[in-house]
């Protein structure tokens, strides 16, 4: 429900439980527990999909792999002072978040699966990841509709870690392919020197 829920429409949902199957195997090497390991991917799930929800509802745009470079390059206090609505209530969350999976780490005692089988489980999610994403059409699939539209939340940023969407570089989004001309150069006032 929750991934059918991030993504929108039924085109996305294959994409959107691909997705959350990659972060599962991605779960499992960190948490070498099954259900730790999936309470770990609906709790990032949940992380992912609370941030970008928040990223659109207040800016217009889904939460991608390029804003964690942004926030790295910039200071975390003048995002906090600039979008403080937003940003505590999504930090305290993630702290809610990641608490509640060290406690399920903690609390459930269970077999640990071995090592090689958790990497060949990643392994098998990344391949069934790739095979989606590439029948759903790539990156090309992401347009810039893709981003700006309140669905393909989980998908997009997954997604953008292999490409998908605007470059991490900031970059100015024009509605008209054609550039505006500049205007005529100005000679400098000069004070009576």
């Amino acid at each position: 429900m929750l991934v059918a829920w991030l993504e929108g429409k039924r085109s996305a949902w294959p994409l959107g439980f691909a997705t959350f199957f990659l972060l599962f195997g991605l779960a499992h090497l960190v948490f070498p527990g099954n259900v730790v390991a999936l309470w770990a991917a609906l709790m990032l799930t949940a992380a992912i999909g609370i941030v970008s929800k928040l990223k659109y509802r207040h800016l217009g745009f889904n939460f991608l792999a390029g804003d964690i470079c942004h926030l790295a390059a910039s200071s975390f206090r003048t995002v906090l002072a600039d979008h403080a609505r937003m940003a505590i209530p999504a930090l305290a969350g993630m702290i809610a978040i990641l608490a509640l999976i060290v406690v399920l780490a903690l609390t459930f005692a269970e077999p640990a699966m071995p090592l090689p089988q958790r990497l060949a489980l990643f392994g098998a999610t990344a391949i069934v990841y790739l095979c989606v994403f590439w029948v759903s059409g790539g990156l090309k699939r992401f347009r810039f509709h893709h981003l700006t539209d309140d669905r393909v939340h989980l998908s997009a940023f997954v997604a953008s870690w292999f490409g998908a969407g605007p470059s991490r570089l900031p970059g100015f989004v024009d509605i008209d392919p054609d550039p505006l001309p500049l205007l005529p150069p100005v000679p400098a006032k000069t004070v009576g020197v």
